[in-house]
């Protein structure tokens, strides 16, 4: 599987230096992120690159992919920004089934499910058929999602291809990338920022949901 598409810069770009700053999620970010890197390849479209592992230890994938999931479950509005580095780790023998089981437990948290299931819409190369299946699952239980897929009271029998057949639609409203926002005090940025550059407020600002926004 071609690893998913969303970039985060190193997460040193977005920490001013404060002792005041509370420092579980920047102790999560580095481990975390420290197993996957970026190619600057973009025929995905513009700003689209590709993760892919940087782990040269097995047994380092799994200890990268709980602190994926321990900063996810912190932080259920960055799943979506998390997601891609977590994907990329889908490839060799078992790969599939630790990624999967790292997604269920990221699930539990209503936001976390809704942010994956918008990050499939996003990124067509979402192609393994049990996390595809997963995630659109996801998808289709959202509000507002599900009266344009339930019929007669049942669910779709085929999610992926509702997926498919609502994906150019939902990526006219969902855009071509992800916005911030501050819920502190309103400040608005194409980048994720720790520390709101506009009130200062530390773990204020979250992506969008640009499916509810609309």
């Amino acid at each position: 599987m071609r690893c998913p598409a969303v970039c985060l810069p190193p997460a040193g770009h977005y920490l001013p230096s404060s002792s005041s700053r509370p420092d579980n999620e920047r102790r999560l970010w580095r481990p975390a992120t420290a197993g996957t890197s970026t190619s600057h390849r973009t025929d995905n479209g513009p700003h689209r690159p590709y993760w892919r592992p940087t782990c040269r230890d097995a047994g380092a994938i799994p200890e990268a992919v709980s602190s994926l999931v321990k900063l996810g479950t912190l932080r259920p509005s960055l799943v979506g920004e998390l997601l891609p580095r977590l994907l990329a780790f889908n490839s060799g023998q078992g790969a599939s089934q630790l990624v999967l089981g790292a997604l269920r437990q990221l699930a539990q948290s209503p936001e976390a499910r809704r942010r994956m299931a918008l990050e499939l819409v996003r990124d067509a190369r979402i192609d393994d058929p049990a996390i595809a299946q997963f995630m659109a699952a996801g998808l289709i239980d959202q509000p507002e999602i599900r009266p344009l897929v339930v019929r007669n009271g049942q669910n779709p029998a085929n999610p992926i291809a509702e997926v498919e057949r609502l994906r150019p639609l939902l990526q006219k409203v969902l855009g071509a990338g992800t916005r911030y926002l501050c819920s502190n005090c309103g400040y608005k940025s194409p980048v994720l920022h720790w520390q709101c550059p506009g009130c200062r407020s530390w773990d204020t600002i979250a992506p969008v949901d640009e499916l509810a926004a609309s």
